[in-house]
């Protein structure tokens, strides 16, 4: 177990080496770069600044922080907000139209199932605020701000039961400096209402081994399962957690959460399937195309050495390898994935492999706008005010607020580093570490874009706080 635990802590240790040297060297958006001279002048004050943050030891009534976060998202909400498109767009306008009871082609939700769960929750929303009001966009924007301040209430809550009141307000502070967090409110859509799973995974982890008993063992298999349905990437941390109670030894927690994980699964899936996914006024099967399989997205986050394509990131989403895949029949749309990945690492030398995987992750971890500076652009509504001449990148100031954005998202990546080698290979919070690692490995596979980071933004804190303050280490087993 023990060399186990080694291994983990040394692979751990290189990705996290690897995310900052690929972050720091290349490029970090295809479509705007920054200024690498300005972010590493910037980097170490705004270090050196959070360090005297935490050090004033700053307490605010918890009202008056939401207070602002409220006044920040209405802000853009008005001055931001974008006409739906895209799968937010897709997504929203079949929920629209199925309470208005009007045509909805469901073709969509065969080919990415994985947006069903959203699909399902808005038609849900929009029956019981239809009682109310018809503004079925701004009722949508409403959910994804509560789900957004749901999640900063959790990242307050887990940090004081990790750290302690110290660190619980300074973390809040440290949202400020992570923009996107806000910018995304107006976009409806899994980076931010999965936002909240990872964090109530830990709580609930934490609660069960305060009190113990069932109940939070069921939530926790429950929720697993519906953060699932919404994002994939939110299994991360139920894996990561998992395996905090091997490497601990703790067989007996193991099995009981395995236990409710597979149960919970087993039995919300049977009534997933049978409730709407096979519920012909739902529509989901009628036209038996068949989803897009795992190897799909694979395939489409390894672009070939010779693509002479416009890319959105480097593995970003690909329509021609959408329609590559839509050409086959669902049941040789596996062979025909596995046989285009197979020809296109057969271009690559282990070099240039390695240099395109360098500019993946550069891509995914270095863009400290998230992606929302070009989502915001969009189908934008108004481009005439100083917000979106700031934060979108058509924007008159962008570059200043990129610098600025690389420069925390730079310092981020370099306390997560500091803040794991701390730890000295004890097990603490390791499953903070290990999740990091799990999405790092998972999107250097996947299809990536630096938005996919969005959820585990609030994790991404916590991991830090071991610079500033002194880890709770019976919290951590």
């Amino acid at each position: 177990m023990k060399k186990f635990r080694l291994l983990c802590y040394y692979l751990c240790l290189i990705g996290f080496f690897i995310i900052v040297f690929c972050s720091f060297v290349y490029d970090n958006n295809v479509f705007y770069q920054n200024n690498k001279l300005v972010v590493f002048f910037l980097m170490p004050f705004v270090i050196l600044f959070w360090f005297w943050l935490y050090k004033r030891k700053l307490r605010f009534p918890l009202w008056l922080y939401f207070l602002l976060v409220l006044a920040i998202d209405f802000l853009v909400m008005y001055f931001l907000r974008v006409t739906p498109s895209w799968d937010f767009g897709t997504i929203f306008y079949s929920a629209k139209s199925y309470v208005l009871h009007e045509i909805v082609d469901a073709s969509y939700f065969e080919y990415c199932p994985n947006n069903i769960m959203l699909y399902l929750v808005l038609i849900m929303l929009f029956k019981f605020s239809s009682l109310f009001t018809s503004h079925y966009l701004l009722v949508a924007i409403l959910f994804n701000a509560m789900m957004i301040l749901l999640s900063l209430y959790l990242l307050y809550k887990v940090a004081k039961m990790l750290y302690g009141n110290d660190a619980s307000s300074f973390v809040l502070v440290l949202t400020f400096f992570f923009i996107p967090i806000f910018l995304y409110v107006v976009i409806v859509y899994t980076d931010t209402v999965t936002m909240v799973f990872p964090l109530l995974y830990i709580y609930l982890f934490l609660k069960d081994k305060e009190k113990g008993g069932y109940r939070y063992l069921l939530l926790f298999g429950l929720f697993a399962f519906l953060g699932f349905c919404l994002k994939m990437s939110c299994l991360i941390m139920v894996i990561a957690i998992l395996l905090h109670l091997f490497l601990s030894k703790d067989f007996k927690r193991l099995g009981k959460y395995f236990v409710s994980v597979c149960f919970s699964f087993l039995v919300c899936y049977f009534v997933y399937f049978n409730v709407f996914l096979s519920n012909p006024k739902y529509h989901f099967l009628d036209n038996n195309v068949g989803s897009l399989p795992f190897t799909h997205y694979i395939m489409m986050g390894l672009e070939s050495p010779n693509y002479a394509g416009s890319r959105n990131s480097y593995g970003g989403y690909n329509s021609l390898d959408e329609d590559y895949t839509k050409s086959f029949s669902k049941d040789e749309r596996i062979k025909a994935n596995l046989a285009e990945i197979d020809r296109r690492l057969s271009l690559y030398t282990p070099l240039s492999l390695a240099n395109y995987l360098g500019k993946k992750i550069g891509n995914t971890w270095g863009d400290g706008s998230f992606y929302a500076s070009v989502k915001l652009t969009l189908k934008s509504v108004n481009r005439n005010n100083l917000l979106f001449d700031i934060f979108v990148c058509d924007g008159k100031y962008f570059k200043y607020y990129y610098n600025a954005a690389s420069a925390v998202m730079y310092a981020m990546l370099f306390l997560i580093l500091v803040s794991f080698i701390k730890q000295r290979g004890k097990l603490g919070n390791s499953y903070l570490y290990t999740s990091i690692f799990g999405l790092f490995l998972f999107l250097v596979i996947w299809e990536t874009r630096s938005r996919y980071l969005v959820n585990y933004i609030p994790i991404f804190l916590l991991a830090i706080m071991p610079c500033f303050t002194i880890q709770d280490e019976k919290n951590g087993l």
